[in-house]
């Protein structure tokens, strides 16, 4: 595999420091490329392209604010650069699946509610310790 393009390391740092709202055009021109040869290279480089990468990092971000923080959903899309809460619904919806509302709903009930597997390992792991102990005592 060769060496990531220093021109393509720099476009990437100022994607996740933008949390991928930087612009193909803004991008061309921080690192001196037309638009065109600077998809041609991201692409080579990355393997995806330069919008599909933005969105995921996008995204990414979207996913971290809604379980770390209670910010309203709203504020996380418009300071993602969506222009409403509907288009960002759907974004979200498209790439994971659920709306943002059942995505918080969910890792909240996953951090307060343990999941039933690892219940019932818990509670197997409590029997069969009590079951040791009870055979050591045992004549």
């Amino acid at each position: 595999m060769h060496e990531v393009d220093t021109r393509v390391e720099k476009v990437l740092a100022a994607v996740l420091a933008t949390e991928g709202q930087l612009t193909e055009k803004d991008a061309a021109d921080m690192v001196f490329l037309s638009l065109r040869r600077l998809r041609a290279l991201f692409r080579r480089q990355k393997g995806v392209s330069f919008r599909n990468y933005c969105y995921h990092v996008r995204m990414e971000s979207a996913r971290h604010q809604l379980q770390t923080d209670s910010t309203a959903i709203e504020t996380i899309a418009l300071s993602l650069g969506y222009s409403s809460r509907s288009e960002f619904d759907r974004s979200f919806k498209r790439f994971y699946g659920v709306t943002p509302v059942q995505h918080r709903k969910t890792t909240a009930q996953a951090i307060y509610n343990p999941e039933p597997d690892s219940v019932r390992c818990a509670a197997r792991y409590a029997d069969a310790a009590q079951e040791t102990t009870v055979r050591r005592t045992d004549p």
